[in-house]
């Protein structure tokens, strides 16, 4: 099955669905965006002042794109290339920011269950496995990075490969990187559950209201009205590109999931993997998986071809050649699967930005704010990015001090044909390097691409 995937598919229906803009309305804030990043922001600004008026306008439904459609990994990963980071702004800015998006974890479950979202938050950790020497070695340098980068030391272990079995039920690897805190949940319940809290705390939400021209002070919907506020926000993600003047802001990239029927019978037996562990490997063309509550395995990763001019994926079919290399990549790592049917597959858009680094902010000047490209690093880099915007869209410091994503905007990325060209070349140097690592070899030919790529 293709379409907006097994999130949709599973998420019960929302008891209190958002109508369409049917007149014109006024606001202190219009966010455009119903995923993660428009709901967080939403939620940051009415529960540190009660009294606003925040709109918030989603084109299809609530957690129609990246939102709904990614691995349901809670992680601290920082959604940047950290080198970048360091260079522009030092390693002690870098530390803090790796703090601030630790506790995020922590902060986004308990609030979780504070606020009832009901997302099926587990923190096992992250499990991220060797399946070459090479992967081996770059776990070993990813552990001494994330240490110096800020991450505790203890809260990062090397499990030999008869624990990483005992725990996952895995098979051939050469040991694991588990880092703590890390866990999975249901995206689409959780973005659901975020709605439905905005709209309790007062916010106004609205559904199949498409912005057809966004300018300083007011979001034009075509004939459904107009929003008018002296602040509006873009939070689209990949989408912003479609928005005039800011094709070049994101590249957006397609990254696709496959998920399996419920487990039954021996393969259920088999499989230790119980704890919410988000799984995924070394390679560079990694896969992330979880075990889901219901016995699924769920299983993504990159490597679908970008499209020339920048084709966002919208409908959720999912690329056959990528979802086959998941599949086998599923069924290589867990044998206990061979036979389990596939029932979903779909892919969704996220935003890359040219450095790699996720930021937001205001123009004082126009009061358009914006918040965007986690490049896949957003279930929880959402909530602290938000929340920086908040308190800039309000005038009060940030709860979390000064911060890299405050403080850069990345630069545009190249006119096409130029990036088509460049993401064609990476995408097939990244796939023949995991091909000459798992026969053994040295792949030096990634070296190439890395400073496109990201850390």
């Amino acid at each position: 099955m293709s379409g907006p995937g097994l999130w949709h598919a599973t998420a019960p229906p929302r008891e209190r669905p958002a109508p369409s803009l049917a007149r014109d309305v006024d606001a202190d804030v219009v966010i455009v965006g119903g995923g993660f990043s428009g709901l967080w922001t939403a939620y940051h600004l009415l529960a540190g002042d009660p009294t606003l008026r925040v709109a918030v306008l989603e084109r299809e439904v609530i957690g129609f794109g990246a939102s709904g459609r990614n691995g349901g990994w809670l992680m601290a990963a920082a959604p940047a290339d950290l080198r970048v980071w360091e260079r522009r702004f030092g390693l002690a800015s870098v530390q803090r920011a790796q703090r601030v998006l630790i506790e995020a974890v922590r902060e986004v479950a308990a609030l979780d269950a504070a606020l009832g979202l009901g997302s099926d938050v587990r923190l096992g950790g992250a499990i991220t496995m060797a399946r070459s020497a090479a992967e081996q070695a770059r776990l070993v340098d990813r552990r001494a990075a994330m240490t110096r980068w800020g991450w505790p030391a203890e809260d990062l272990t090397w499990l030999d490969p008869t624990e990483v079995q005992a725990r996952l039920g895995a098979q051939a690897t050469r040991g694991a990187l588990q880092a703590l805190p890390c866990g999975t949940l249901h995206p689409v319940r959780l973005v659901h559950g975020l709605a439905a809290a905005v709209q309790r705390m007062g916010g106004m939400l609205f559904e199949h209201t498409p912005a057809s021209a966004i300018s300083s002070g007011r979001v034009e919907c075509g004939d459904l009205g107009t929003v008018r506020a002296p602040h509006v926000v873009l939070a689209t993600e990949a989408f912003t590109i479609e928005q005039p003047g800011q094709g070049r802001r994101y590249l957006p990239l397609a990254s696709t999931m496959i998920a399996t029927e419920p487990l039954t019978g021996p393969a259920a037996e088999e499989l230790s993997w119980r704890d919410g562990q988000a799984v995924g490997d070394a390679r560079h063309l990694f896969f992330y998986a979880q075990h889901t509550p219901d016995g699924r395995i769920a299983i993504g990763g990159r490597g679908a071809p970008y499209r020339l001019g920048s084709g966002l994926s919208v409908a959720g079919d999912a690329d056959p050649a990528t979802t086959a290399r998941l599949e086998q990549t599923l069924r290589e790592v867990w044998p206990q699967t061979e036979g389990v049917a596939i029932e979903h597959r779909w892919s969704g858009s996220l935003a890359v930005p040219r450095d790699w680094c996720a930021s937001c902010g205001v123009d004082r000047a126009t009061g358009i704010g914006w918040l965007g490209g986690y490049a896949g690093h957003g279930v929880a880099a959402t909530f602290v990015l938000a929340r920086s915007l908040a308190a800039q869209l309000r005038g009060v410091p940030d709860p979390a001090g000064p911060q890299p994503w405050t403080l850069h905007r990345a630069r545009g990325w190249e006119p096409e044909p130029l990036r088509w060209l460049a993401s064609q070349a990476i995408v097939r140097v990244l796939g023949s390097a995991d091909e000459v690592e798992q026969a053994g070899g040295t792949a030096r030919r990634a070296h190439l691409v890395h400073r496109f790529t990201g850390s």
